[in-house]
C-alpha cells in the first residue's frame, strides 16, 4: 500500500527537490536514487534497504510531499523524518492512498503514534 505525506490542503510552500534528495542521501547514504524526467508531479524516486525490507518512494515536486511504500514501520519512521525537514508552522498529514486513515504530523508526533493510529 502507498502512504502519502503532504500538506492537508493547498499550500504555497515548496521544498526544493535537490535539497530534499541531499537530505535523504545524508540520512541514508546507501539509498538508490533515480531522477524522474517524464513526470509532471514526481522529480525523484528512491529505494532504501532497511532491516525490515525495501522502502521505496517518490518526491512530489508540485505538492512538496512524498509517497512511500514498503514495511509500514519504515513508512511511519520516514514520515517523522520528513516532518523534520518541513518548517514547524507548515501542517503535514500522513495518510493511506484512499484517505481512509489520516494523521496530522506535528513536531511532537512519533512513529509509534502513527503506527497506533493505523491499527484502529
Amino acid at each position: 500500500m502507498n502512504y502519502l505525506i503532504s500538506a492537508p490542503s493547498e499550500s504555497s510552500w515548496r521544498m526544493d527537490p535537490s535539497e530534499f534528495m541531499a537530505s535523504l542521501l545524508a540520512r541514508w547514504p546507501n539509498a538508490k536514487v533515480l531522477r524522474i524526467r517524464n513526470s509532471t508531479h514526481f522529480s525523484h524516486a528512491w529505494m532504501i534497504p532497511t532491516s525490515r525490507g525495501i522502502l521505496e518512494g517518490e518526491f512530489n515536486q508540485t505538492e512538496s510531499g512524498v509517497t512511500v511504500h514498503g514495511p509500514f514501520q519504515e513508512c511511519a519512521a520516514f514520515a517523522i523524518w520528513f516532518r523534520s525537514l518541513v518548517p514547524a508552522e507548515r501542517p503535514l498529514v500522513f495518510y493511506d492512498e484512499g484517505y481512509n486513515v489520516h494523521v496530522n504530523i506535528s513536531t511532537d508526533t512519533t512513529a509509534a503514534d502513527l503506527i497506533s493510529a493505523f491499527r484502529v
